[in-house]
């Protein structure tokens, strides 16, 4: 089944240590690219995310912003009992010389920064990149069943396209054979019609009527082109990522149809190439959108 590469996942949870979300946004681009908006302090994670991002994605444009929130119930505050000292004999002595009544209360004492000591205790950073990667493949999975409904929609309207196309490969093939028919009979009408033609150009009218056939001659156009839109369809139901192959193979029914309507003067098969044309177009505008 054809993969979209738009897509777009979130997944959080929370633990009683910390706070996590992840949010990943996948646009259209010929190869993977990936894009992190991470804390100061996971940063360390990024190369190995992007790794398992691309493993899972494969291709696209892809942004994934991280919002981590780590408990401050980790971290630890200590009394600086030493310079807490030398405060209360400070309050002492003013107290005494310049008579001072009020004490010092707790929220006092809390206000006075240069005696409180904090010590930020971090998660393990182990621990920390398994919760990331844990958080960012929720996420992931989210963006896959997103890119696996878009591009059901995809392939849906890519077959309807190619069986427009098959069905405009029948008409032309069932013409060609008209086509020099009808140009062998204007021909030999004329010179039919004309007078004092002698033998010898009656028989170059005919060689060029034989050079003219082997030069407008469009089966093997015909064959291959079918044979593409045939192998377009078995590619597009394929669960491995396709997007280069029908790409290429897209570009090959270009060549064929274009030597199909440099081929051909019968206006029929003409507008049938122009309409070939419109139809493969599309596709190709359907096409660049999966993985």
């Amino acid at each position: 089944m054809a993969l979209s590469m738009t897509g777009f996942g979130r997944a959080s949870f929370s633990t009683k240590e910390m706070f996590l979300r992840c949010e990943i946004q996948s646009l259209n681009k010929k190869n993977f690219e990936a894009f992190f908006i991470l804390p100061k302090f996971c940063l360390f994670a990024e190369l190995e995310l992007k790794k398992v991002l691309e493993k899972m994605l494969q291709r696209g444009k892809v942004t994934v912003n991280f919002d981590i929130q780590v408990s401050s119930s980790r971290n630890k505050i200590n009394l600086n009992e030493s310079l807490a000292d030398s405060w209360i004999k400070a309050a002492a002595y003013f107290k005494k010389k310049y008579g001072y009544k009020n004490n010092l209360t707790v929220s006092d004492w809390l206000r006075l920064n240069e005696i409180w000591e904090i010590h930020e205790e971090r998660v393990p950073p182990r621990e920390l990149y398994e919760k990331i990667e844990a958080c960012m493949i929720a996420s992931v999975k989210k963006v896959i069943e997103m890119r696996k409904r878009e591009g059901h929609r995809l392939q849906k309207d890519i077959l309807k396209a190619l069986h427009d196309a098959q069905k405009l490969l029948g008409q032309i093939a069932k013409r060609a054979p008209e086509q020099l028919k009808a140009y062998r009979q204007r021909l030999g009408e004329k010179i039919h019609a004309g007078k004092g033609f002698s033998h010898a150009e009656i028989d170059l009218f005919s060689r060029f009527i034989g050079a003219f056939s082997d030069k407008t001659d469009i089966h093997e156009e015909i064959v291959r082109l079918g044979s593409h839109f045939q192998q377009f369809k078995s590619l597009l139901i394929r669960d491995t990522p396709v997007g280069r192959t029908v790409d290429f193979l897209l570009q090959e029914c270009n060549r064929e149809v274009n030597t199909i309507g440099s081929k051909s003067n019968d206006l029929i098969i003409t507008e049938n190439v122009v309409n070939l044309k419109t139809l493969l177009e599309q596709i190709r505008e359907q096409i660049q959108n999966i993985v």
